[in-house]
């Protein structure tokens, strides 16, 4: 599941603008990774479970940014600033080895 959250807020001042705003991006994921060797007497590839697992996790994107803008008569001029932070929570799902 994907939720995104965003924020954004422009201020015209004569000739310059001004604008600020924030996003947020919310994901839950689950991934599988297998790991299959080939039997040599069956011919059939057989799941590996030393190296097999299913992980679920968390990622959360967060950022904020401001910018200006001045207008000349012939030129326009922009600077700005963005913040970005990434927070990934995982956790894996070990397959138990039978046997």
């Amino acid at each position: 599941m994907i939720q995104t959250f965003q924020l954004d807020y422009v201020y015209p001042v004569k000739k310059l603008n001004i604008e600020a705003g924030g996003k947020a991006i919310l994901r839950d994921n689950f991934s599988d990774f297998r790991s299959e060797n080939l039997n040599n007497t069956t011919g059939f590839y057989e799941i590996n479970p030393t190296q097999t697992n299913d992980f679920t996790y968390q990622q959360n994107v967060y950022s904020v940014y401001n910018s200006y803008q001045l207008k000349l008569t012939k030129w326009t001029a922009k600077a700005g600033l963005r913040l970005e932070h990434t927070s990934i929570n995982a956790v894996p799902v070990t397959h138990a080895v039978i046997g």
